[in-house]
């Protein structure tokens, strides 16, 4: 069987070095960027981005158009307008042939056959869609690693092929993070969406991978994933909840489950140049996202 660590390695969630230290704190961000925990350390911007990466976890780095709310000032951090996905980047990435994965219709487990020859199947559950890149380690090596697990690996397990089971459950729940912000506060975990996907090794490779699927927040509410659009009864602003209708996930105030921003041009995102902003996106104490707030009508 395929040693764990080498496997873990791709997922690079084993973030606290062999000693089981404490992560590194990130050094400081350049100018225009604030360092935030959500839950690992990176730098995010206010202003213009050019990758997804410098965009607090829960939106990415899009040029949207201009519209009522928004013009056109180049790339920003935003929501996504509605709930979508790509199915196909770890056998897009990987190059591989694929295996089928299912989630069992009772208990919190994804189930598969492993492909021919697979000794070890990994397994995780994603918060937000994985984006996979080369990591060249010099000397014309390398390899394709999940570049943003720090922030979109919820539960991870790498297990004997033959097991044939993904639990989703605290078992393999994933806390450890390569760099932290130095005092800075943490904002927590943004669930963007539930994602699952799998990729089988043999001896020394990878040899298949799944497509991803969408994992229903009820199925994994024991893990206090927010299922309903129902906030807590209590003061505190800003736990997550679900917004069933849009099937995209938000944040409560006032006891209210609001859209997410990080923009006004998120709220409207399908209005056009010239309409009127009847939205702003209102600063949540202690998050690093905004929830769309209606602003008043204009007087006549």
């Amino acid at each position: 069987m395929l040693p764990r660590w080498s496997v873990a390695a791709l997922v690079a969630v084993a973030a606290c070095g062999d000693e089981g230290g404490a992560a590194p704190t990130l050094p400081r961000c350049e100018d225009g960027m604030t360092c935030v925990n959500d839950p690992g350390g990176h730098c995010v911007t206010e202003g213009v981005c050019t990758k997804d990466a410098d965009c607090p976890t829960g939106t990415f780095c899009r040029d949207g158009s201009p519209g009522g709310c928004s013009e056109d000032v180049g790339p920003r951090c935003r929501t996504r307008p509605f709930s979508f996905f790509d199915e196909l980047p770890l056998l897009r990435r990987f190059n591989v042939g694929e295996f089928d994965i299912e989630l069992d219709e009772t208990d919190p487990v994804i189930r598969w056959v492993p492909p021919r020859e697979a000794t070890t199947v990994a397994c995780a559950l994603f918060t937000c869609p994985p984006e996979l890149g080369w990591v060249d380690a010099g000397n014309g090596h390398g390899s394709v690693q999940l570049l943003n697990a720090d922030h979109c690996v919820f539960l991870f397990a790498a297990t004997q092929a033959e097991r044939g089971l993904f639990a989703l459950d605290w078992e393999n729940r994933q806390d450890t993070h390569r760099v932290t912000c130095a005092d800075e506060e943490d904002y927590g975990r943004y669930i963007e969406d539930l994602l699952v996907g799998c990729w089988a090794y043999d001896e020394s490779r990878i040899i298949a991978a799944t497509q991803l699927q969408r994992v229903p927040p009820s199925r994994v509410a024991h893990l206090g994933v927010p299922a309903t659009m129902e906030c807590p009864d209590r003061e505190a602003d800003g736990p997550e909840c679900f917004r069933e209708n849009e099937k995209v996930f938000g944040l409560c105030v006032n006891r209210t489950c609001r859209r997410r921003c990080r923009q006004a041009a998120d709220c409207t995102p399908f209005s056009s140049p010239g309409d009127p902003c009847f939205w702003e996106c209102a600063p949540v104490e202690r998050s690093v996202l905004g929830v769309c707030k209606q602003l008043p009508p204009l007087p006549p």
